[in-house]
């Protein structure tokens, strides 16, 4: 892996592989700073003047963005983040723009989409920060983000929108971070208005939400597009993935169903087998639970309990995804798994 630093440091070797092997090297280095600040001996993250970022993203996450968009970054292309939540990986991106002298001055900037509707479970992960009860739940929170950028404002172009009925106005997208795909519906927004905007060869679909046992419409919309985006990394202890555009989408590739029940049983079954032996054998868990949850979610309970017991006996029975569902069901969306 050393060796093939070099010759990525030195210029004589461009290849993607080696590039994301020099990713986890500058990685690794910086896991002894993560350490000490887990012992309290270094300071947490945070923008330029000091001020902390709450963030559902890990570190491993907002390195690669900021790597990504110093080292990979081309400017062929537009940045588009949709999901923004507080800006951990929009600072993240901005910090790399800043040092990527090869792009020309108008591709350093970062669309960003969300709804800015604040919800309970975001209250949850502002607890003991200074964001925690300064918004209630169904209120927009756009001010916050707002704060939270304010060091890179002028690299932000901020997109109030609704997802499910988006619009995109601009031109091709070389990198697209997606971590809004919360419902079917929306998914099918996204897939409609901006992948068919992806640069084939070049454009990226930053998956942040694919190693997650609640959101199985990703696994399914990654089934259908089989023929035009393949996993090209794994980003380390997160729940991302990156996958490349490998030709162009056509519109016809990119009808979605809008509610899972109207979802073809034998896409479900197809989509989640093809997932299971796209990934490494560690992340197969998740997919096993996104497989679970997408019958809690069109409300086929027999169907959920009788795959959760399959997945239990055969060896995820102490799966982070599965410990994670059955928190997560008992809390907010209430299932009786024992019926």
């Amino acid at each position: 892996m050393l060796k093939d630093y070099l010759l990525y440091q030195s210029g004589l070797s461009g290849s993607e592989s080696v590039r994301h092997r020099a990713f986890e090297i500058r990685l690794s280095r910086s896991r002894t700073a993560q350490t000490l600040k887990r012992l309290g001996l270094a300071p947490a993250p945070a923008r330029p003047d000091g001020s902390p970022l709450a963030a559902m993203t890990a570190e491993s996450e907002q390195q690669y963005c900021e790597w990504y968009a110093s080292r990979l970054y081309s400017g062929a292309g537009e940045i588009v983040e949709l999901g923004c939540w507080l800006g951990a990986l929009t600072n993240a991106l901005a910090a790399g723009l800043s040092r990527n002298r090869s792009i020309p001055e108008a591709r350093r900037r970062i669309q960003v989409f969300d709804y800015f509707q604040w919800d309970e479970v975001m209250e949850v992960w502002v607890a003991n920060t200074p964001f925690a009860r300064r918004v209630g739940v169904g209120e927009n929170y756009r001010f916050l983000f707002e704060e939270c950028v304010r060091d890179i404002a002028p690299l932000v172009v901020i997109h109030e929108a609704d997802l499910r009925h988006g619009e995109w106005h601009g031109g091709d997208i070389e990198f697209l971070s997606v971590d809004a795909m919360k419902s079917t519906e929306i998914t099918a927004g996204i897939l409609k208005t901006f992948f068919g905007k992806l640069i084939p060869g070049s454009g990226y679909v930053y998956h942040q939400d694919y190693v997650h046992f609640y959101h199985g419409w990703i696994h399914v919309s990654l089934y259908l597009l089989r023929d035009y985006l393949e996993l090209v990394y794994e980003i380390p202890d997160s729940t991302a993935l990156l996958f490349k555009c490998k030709k162009a989408i056509p519109p016809e590739a990119l009808a979605f169903p809008a509610t899972a029940e109207a979802m073809e049983e034998d896409l479900i079954e197809e989509a989640f087998a093809w997932n299971m032996k796209l990934v490494k054998p560690h992340l197969r868990h998740a997919v096993a639970a996104a497989h679970t949850m997408m019958y809690v979610h069109r409300d086929q309970m027999p169907r959920a309990r009788e795959l959760r017991r399959r997945y239990l006996a055969g060896g995820y029975a102490g799966s982070h995804a599965f410990q994670s569902m059955a928190e997560f069901t008992a809390w907010l969306k209430p299932v009786d798994w024992d019926e």
